[in-house]
């Protein structure tokens, strides 16, 4: 059965990377994040366990492997790279980015294609990933978590752990990090667009130049396009329409027309655009009256309007901890709960299924206490041991799921039958553990537990335990 690791995303626990780590090096085949879905991984020169990877993915080589890769020394390492590529990896990487490339001789002749004998590189834009790597000291022999048999890759950590706990050795919850997939570019001759992706293309100049000359000359847009975006690299976002017209001719060899003509048009654009209530222009005041008033304008200079944002309110947000450390929080944040509204309550010395047992006018009442922090998507992930529910499964039972926010938290007061209803009509599902997650919307108004059952009227209700 496949570990299971929460790691934060942008402060990754050391202990929980190392033993990630350990766990490949013995041969194991590891789920974990990127930034652009989840991944399978194994250690470079494993032949067992990439063999076991395609045979989860059901794909021989003639599907690119990659070598996921910790910074770009290792690209230049693994990958024959001229001068001008180097170039172009330093600028695109690290990102969401897969380059084939001629392999060298340090990597293995069973990962490459059979007949090109190229490999796919990458280093990712994932602070748990490159922490990984690091950690391994050498890339990891990765794929795109797609199964065979869905239209999309695996985005949900308990999902994954529900599909693959057999298959895989260690599964790390990094959070949301997307469906869409990495840039794919060939550079074995050249630069060629494989498959565009979440990468930006016109990095390599792949992208769809604005070719001005061919739109009519009336609709001015294309021009505006060009010059806000020369605009907002300039210094204090504004300069002249000369300067602006010669950068958008450096730019733009194919325009069709000189710096000159496209000055004049330019001039002719801004002066009917700064008089649009949603105008993105605004020209330069020059000298202010005895009023304080703008007297005059410094005559063809423009800038871009400065968009005016609220200052960031600020949040004591708790730090990312041991998952005993949020457990135990939890529990006791539900015994005081437990306590305003007239319980008895006690926490069980040795956990056996329950973690509380509660009491009132004589009766006493089982509680099981699961607590988690938001994922990077602002859901909310638990797992109920199969067996431990269906041991303490009873007419008393309560599961509180409590969600720690940045400054407070939420309780799902649910009663054990309903979890059991919600599995019998298979919105719950599991083999050894049971994945439960739990949606917030509508600013708090509204919660979904698995996207499906509304848990709304379970929220904060404590009442209900009699």
């Amino acid at each position: 059965m496949a570990q299971f690791f929460a790691i934060h995303p942008d402060s990754p626990q050391e202990r929980l990377v190392k033993q990630a780590a350990d766990i490949i090096r013995k041969g194991g085949i590891a789920v974990y994040p990127t930034d652009s879905c989840y991944a399978l991984g194994c250690q470079l020169g494993d032949k067992t366990a990439m063999e076991k990877i395609l045979q989860i993915r059901k794909i021989d080589l003639k599907h690119h492997l990659t070598l996921m890769c910790a910074d770009l020394s290792e690209l230049g390492t693994y990958a024959k790279v001229d001068n001008s590529q180097y170039r172009m990896l330093k600028a695109a990487t690290p990102g969401s980015y897969t380059f084939i490339m001629q392999a060298t001789k340090e990597v293995p002749n069973r990962t490459l294609h059979p007949k090109r004998k190229t490999i796919g590189l990458r280093v990712p834009d994932n602070k748990i990933a490159l922490a990984l790597l690091q950690e391994l000291g050498e890339p990891m022999l990765s794929c795109t978590l797609m199964l065979p048999e869905d239209d999309e890759p695996l985005t949900d950590p308990y999902e994954i752990r529900d599909r693959l706990e057999h298959a895989v050795d260690v599964i790390i919850d990094g959070g949301w990090c997307g469906t869409e997939p990495t840039t794919v570019i060939d550079m074995t001759d050249g630069v060629e667009l494989v498959r565009e992706g979440k990468g930006d293309k016109a990095l390599f100049g792949l992208g769809d130049k604005i070719n001005i000359w061919e739109t009519k000359m009336e609709n001015l847009t294309p021009i505006l396009q060009v010059a806000y975006k020369i605009l907002s690299e300039m210094t204090g976002k504004q300069g002249h329409v000369n300067a602006i017209a010669a950068q958008a001719v450096l730019i733009n060899a194919n325009m069709g027309m000189d710096a000159e003509t496209f000055s004049s048009k330019l001039s002719s654009a801004l002066a009917a655009q700064v008089k649009k209530k949603d105008a993105l222009f605004t020209r330069v005041a020059g000298k202010k009256g005895a009023d304080g008033k703008v007297a005059s304008y410094r005559k063809g200079v423009y800038r871009l309007k400065q968009i005016r944002t609220p200052k960031p309110v600020a949040v004591n947000i708790a730090p990312s901890v041991d998952s005993a450390f949020l457990g135990k929080a939890g529990e006791l944040s539900v015994m005081s709960e437990l306590l305003f509204w007239g319980f008895n309550a006690s926490l069980m010395v040795v956990d056996k299924g329950i973690d509380i047992v509660a009491s009132k006018d004589g009766l006493y009442y089982h509680i099981q206490v699961k607590t988690a922090q938001p994922r990077v998507n602002g859901n909310f992930g638990f797992s109920i041991n199969q067996k431990s529910f269906e041991t303490n499964h009873s007419g008393n039972t309560y599961y509180i799921f409590v969600l720690r926010e940045p400054s407070q938290s939420t309780f799902a007061v649910i009663p054990s039958s309903h979890i059991t209803t919600l599995r019998n009509r298979g919105l719950i599902k599991g083999q050894d553990s049971l994945s439960v997650s739990i949606s917030v919307l509508d600013k708090g108004k509204k919660y979904l537990l698995n996207n499906k059952d509304d848990i709304t009227t379970f929220i904060n209700n404590f009442g209900q335990i009699k």
